[in-house]
């Protein structure tokens, strides 16, 4: 036998053991919790965080600035 035809053969049992798997639920039929991972890393929340506030802050000053003129 060569070896591309023992791989073959053994990729192919490997798959034909998960058939029988699938679809199967977990015996305790508990669901598996799925970890909570932001998409989002906190740098850029923060930096979004410090232009929405600034630019809340530089518009109340150039409001009152304009309005005391």
């Amino acid at each position: 036998m060569t070896s591309a035809t023992r791989s073959i053969k053994h990729r192919n049992q490997q798959f034909s053991e998960n058939i029988t798997k699938r679809g199967q639920s977990s015996i305790s039929g508990k669901p598996v919790p799925k970890e909570k991972s932001s998409k989002v890393g906190p740098v850029i929340t923060s930096l979004f965080i410090f232009v929405v506030v600034g630019s809340a802050v530089f518009q109340l000053l150039n409001m009152f600035l304009n309005t005391s003129s």
